[in-house]
């Protein structure tokens, strides 16, 4: 019999700029009295690390990949995993993965376009605009709903 803990997954939606990274890097050393383990999965991490470049989109295929072994193998209670998931086809994709190992909770960023833009002002690290308004057209368009899967989703 396994008595291995199955991880509970956070998984963010939100535009560029939303606020998804402060708040999770935030949330995770609440979490750490709790849990043997808290891994921290980011796709801007990940290309960085890979590219030199956060915003370097040539080795998404390979970071999707990580992230997809990291929710397979992970021993962490919490996986943390920030990543825009604004198309509904890529967030139902990662959504089965982590369902298929435990419990996964939904944190919604509804901060609004002209909000994320207007932030892109005083990043570092500057995403288009172009880029802004498309994932607030799709997450417009497509927000996550319980029904996609989530134990739980919570707008912010």
């Amino acid at each position: 019999m396994n008595s291995e803990k199955s991880p509970t997954f956070i998984v963010s939606i939100g535009n560029s700029g939303s606020g998804k990274t402060t708040f999770l890097k935030e949330l995770m050393p609440k979490l750490e009295p709790e849990a043997n383990r808290v891994e921290y999965l980011s796709a801007d991490r990940l290309r960085e690390q890979l590219t030199g470049e956060e915003i370097n989109h040539a080795a998404d295929a390979y970071v999707w990949w990580m992230i997809q072994w990291h929710i397979e193998y992970t021993k962490a209670d919490y996986v943390i995993i920030d990543v825009t998931n604004a198309n509904p086809t890529h967030r139902q994709e990662l959504l089965n993965r982590c369902r298929q190992r435990g419990q996964v909770i939904g944190l919604n960023f509804t901060t609004p376009t002209e909000t994320c833009l207007e932030r892109q002002q005083n990043r570092q690290r500057q995403v288009p605009t172009a880029a802004i308004t498309r994932m607030g057209e799709d997450l417009k368009n497509n927000p996550p709903t319980a029904e996609e899967g989530f134990s739980a989703l919570f707008n912010l």
